[in-house]
């Protein structure tokens, strides 16, 4: 991937193991709100990464395997986890955008402006009420 000049930003999962041990271990006393990065570079599925982890309010742990720096690469994936839900809402979770069968691209073009921005105006509210 890099050779494509696209740096690698990968989920990793609790019990994915990094340097002998999952990485829940590396992390487990994280506090709320903190983000804490291992720069030295690690051997992640078989590729040199390094690895950050930071815990959310809530207290749920987010753990990412990278390549360059880590806040660039928290941008990033913010960034792919906004499209991922964007896209699964689409799909599946409210808007069933597969269920109109369309078939005409001007149509589809149409269908896919006004959803757009029924999402985006559904996430602005939800920000908002959120504050």
């Amino acid at each position: 991937m890099r050779c494509m000049n696209i740096s690698p930003v990968i989920r990793l999962r609790a019990d994915s193991v990094v340097e002998g041990s999952p990485v829940w271990v590396r992390f487990k006393k994280l506090r709320p709100g903190e983000v804490r990065v291992w720069y030295k570079p690690v051997h992640v599925y078989g590729v040199t990464l390094r690895v950050l982890a930071c815990k959310n309010l809530p207290g749920q742990t987010l753990s990412l395997a990278y390549q360059g720096h880590a806040e660039p690469a928290l941008k990033r994936y913010a960034l792919r986890w906004t499209a991922e839900n964007m896209h699964q809402a689409l799909k599946s979770r409210c808007f069933f955008l597969e269920s109109t069968h369309l078939t005409q691209p001007a149509r589809i073009s149409t269908l896919l402006a006004v959803v757009a921005l029924a999402f985006v105006w559904c996430w602005l509210v939800a920000m908002s009420e959120a504050a």
